[in-house]
């Protein structure tokens, strides 16, 4: 019977949505845990064959474990994300040696996460290979805002101060401890690895309101459960003006970057004292570690607007991105934080009446996280 199913699957070959073997399934991602898949019937198998017509009425789980490897292997990340939420042992199935297969394809590419712009969650997912995804995602609410993205990970800051680590592919999150400031003004973050490493770090930094010419740094370790602020850097805006970008090196070192190319670096080794230099950065194509490509203004020159359906909107539009990091070829390329507008007239009723949207780039990433890696 095995290798009569496998035939059958080279047969067909997987195109498209995995027609075959997951057209039971929905299409909302999201919502299969919850649900439940169907009971497997032959019907589902293949509506256009009757070679397994005889297959008694069965559960998605009694499908046998090679042939549930075998159809993971041949998924998209999408689609795996769909697979793993049908039952444990489909999730079980999809190994991870499965997901570092497909994140080896997908290693240099970066999606787009339209999110926040209703209490429910809805979100729109800008990818590659599937075009426009709608999502639900609770998590993402209209009071979340995205301040840092790596490796797949996000960090979140919710109205009030609550901060956490979401990892959309997953759907895992990892509550921070409080932020000590309850609103955003300019913070920018980034985090030297995903939440799960025991070595993370996370570095929030912003201009003081009360005194222009000194920066407020803000750290906090795995492990940790509070934050600690006690860092005020005297660095004044000429050296580094409002902050557009911000990440973490592979030279140890976090990068934080303005509109005017000026950086600053920190060094934020435990146990050792905090140092900082600012500098000027010079886009190069040297390949040695530590140096980059910036890339301002990518929701812009991605065509972004066009690709979630909103270039020919008749409204006002504000669109507060999030960047993140990539790299190509060990470059690393450091895309900017930005907010593009799009508005009939320059003046400040036009600005006030626009639709605020939020979004963030993200890389694509499947993790297999187990519950004891699933707290800070």
């Amino acid at each position: 019977m095995l290798v009569a199913i496998q035939q059958q699957i080279e047969d067909v070959k997987f195109e498209g949505d995995c027609a075959v073997i997951l057209q039971a399934l929905s299409s909302d991602v999201y919502d299969l845990s919850e649900k439940g898949a169907p009971p497997l019937r032959p019907s589902e198998y293949c509506n256009s064959c009757g070679k397994m017509a005889n297959m008694r009425h069965s559960q998605w789980s009694d499908l046998p474990p090679e042939l549930i490897t075998d159809i993971a292997e041949r998924l998209g990340i999408l689609e795996v994300m769909r697979f793993r939420s049908v039952c444990q042992s489909w999730n079980s199935a999809s190994s991870s040696t499965m997901s570092a297969k497909i994140e080896s394809v997908l290693k240099y590419e970066i999606w787009f996460l339209h999110y926040g712009y209703d209490s429910a969650g809805q979100c729109q997912l800008v990818t590659a290979e599937n075009g426009n995804i709608t999502m639900n995602i609770p998590q993402l609410d209209e009071s979340t805002t995205c301040i840092g993205s790596y490796q797949g990970w996000l960090l979140m800051f919710k109205q009030g101060g609550s901060m956490f680590f979401f990892h959309p592919f997953s759907k895992t999150k990892i509550d921070l401890p409080k932020f000590p400031n309850s609103d955003l003004t300019n913070h920018v973050a980034a985090f030297s690895s995903p939440p799960t490493s025991a070595d993370c770090t996370v570095c929030v930094l912003s201009r003081s309101t009360s005194n222009d010419d000194e920066l407020k740094l803000y750290l906090l370790r795995r492990g940790c459960n509070e934050w600690n602020q006690q860092h005020k850097l005297n660095i004044p805006r000429s050296s580094i003006d409002t902050i557009k970008c911000a990440a973490y090196s592979k030279v140890r070192e976090f990068y934080f970057l303005d509109h005017g190319d000026n950086l600053l670096t920190l060094s934020v080794t435990p146990n050792q004292e905090i140092r900082w230099r600012t500098s000027k950065v010079v886009d190069t194509f040297d390949n040695s570690p530590g140096t980059f490509h910036p890339r301002p203004k990518y929701f812009e020159k991605a065509d972004m607007m066009n690709k979630l359906g909103l270039a020919d909107h008749h409204e006002d539009v504000s669109f507060t991105v999030c960047g993140t990091q990539t790299e190509h070829h060990g470059v690393d390329k450091y895309i900017y934080n930005e907010i593009y507008e799009k508005i009939s007239n320059h003046d400040e009723e036009s600005k006030s009446q626009q639709r605020k949207f939020k979004g963030v780039w993200i890389h694509p990433t499947l993790n297999q996280i187990s519950p004891k890696e699933q707290s800070w």
